[in-house]
C-alpha cells in the first residue's frame, strides 16, 4: 500500500508539471486582453489623449450685430495670421489679405507706421484669430477682404481694430463698419486724442488739450474774461477781483 501511494504521488506530480508547461507554451500565463489591468492602462492613455487638445469654449453671448467691445462674439471663422503687412492689414495662412473695418492705421513708411505695424505683429502674427465679416461688405479698392479680427484664444474677446485706436496707433475710418462698432471705436478715439502717444504724440502729432473746445491750445476754463454784472451798481469785475475764470457765477 505504501509503494502504491508513492507511485500515485509521482504520477500526479508529472501530470501537473506537464500542464504548466503546456500553458507556458500557449502563452496563456499573460493576463487576458480584457483584464482589469489592461482596461486601466487603455483608459489612462485615452484620457491623456482627450485632454491634450482642449476644446474651444463656446461664446454664450447672443448673436447679433458685431460690436467688438472686449466681449466674445458668436460665429466667425477661425483663421491663422501668417504675416502682418501694416497696422491694419494682415495676410492669412490661406493667402487672403484682410483689411480691418472701421479703422485706418498709418502706412508702414509714415511716421507712426512702424510702431503700428509692430503693435499688430505683437498681437496676432502666427496666432489663430477669429475673422468676422460684415454682411454686404466684401473687399476694398486695394483688394483686401474687409472684416473684424478678434484675438486672444480661447475666448477671442479682444478686437484688434479697437485696440489699435485706443492705443493711438490708428484712427477711425468710414469703410463699411456697422454703426454699433463705430460708436465703440469712436469712443476709444476720443480717449486716445488726449494721450501723448503714437499718432497723437511727438514726433507724429500733438494731443488735444482737455477743455479746449475752440482749439486755442489752452483749456477754455482757464481763459480770463471780464465780468459784466448788468443792473448792479458795481464796476465790472468787482465780484471776482477783476476777472473770472468761467466759474459758476460767470
Amino acid at each position: 500500500m505504501g509503494k502504491g501511494k508513492a507511485w500515485l504521488g509521482v504520477l500526479g506530480f508529472l501530470v501537473v508539471v506537464g500542464s504548466c508547461n503546456a500553458l507556458a507554451k500557449n502563452g496563456t500565463d499573460a493576463p487576458p486582453r480584457n483584464s482589469s489591468a489592461a482596461n486601466t492602462s487603455t483608459t489612462a492613455s485615452t484620457d491623456r489623449t482627450a485632454t491634450s487638445v482642449p476644446a474651444l469654449p463656446e461664446c454664450h453671448n447672443p448673436p447679433g450685430v458685431y460690436k467688438g467691445y472686449r466681449i466674445c462674439h458668436p460665429g466667425g471663422e477661425v483663421v491663422t495670421v501668417s504675416r502682418v503687412i501694416d497696422g491694419d492689414t494682415v495676410e492669412l495662412a490661406d493667402g487672403r489679405r484682410i483689411g480691418l473695418l472701421g479703422v485706418d492705421a498709418p502706412a508702414a513708411e509714415t511716421c507712426a507706421g512702424p510702431g503700428a505695424t509692430e503693435f499688430t505683429r505683437s498681437k496676432v502674427q502666427g496666432q489663430t484669430v477669429k475673422l468676422h465679416r460684415e454682411p454686404g461688405v466684401i473687399t476694398d479698392q486695394d483688394g483686401r477682404t474687409l472684416g473684424y479680427l478678434q484675438y486672444g484664444a480661447p475666448n477671442y474677446a479682444n478686437d484688434l481694430g479697437d485696440d489699435l485706436v485706443m492705443e493711438g496707433w490708428a484712427k477711425t475710418a468710414d469703410n463699411g463698419a456697422n454703426p454699433a462698432y463705430m460708436d465703440n471705436v469712436k469712443s476709444s478715439a476720443d480717449i486716445a486724442e488726449f494721450r501723448s502717444r503714437e499718432n497723437h504724440g511727438e514726433p507724429c502729432g500733438e494731443p488735444k488739450v482737455y477743455g479746449d473746445d475752440n482749439g486755442g491750445g489752452t483749456p477754455d476754463y482757464k481763459v480770463d474774461v471780464d465780468v459784466d454784472a448788468p443792473h448792479v451798481n458795481l464796476p465790472d469785475g468787482a465780484l471776482t477781483g477783476g476777472f473770472c475764470a468761467r466759474k459758476w457765477w460767470c
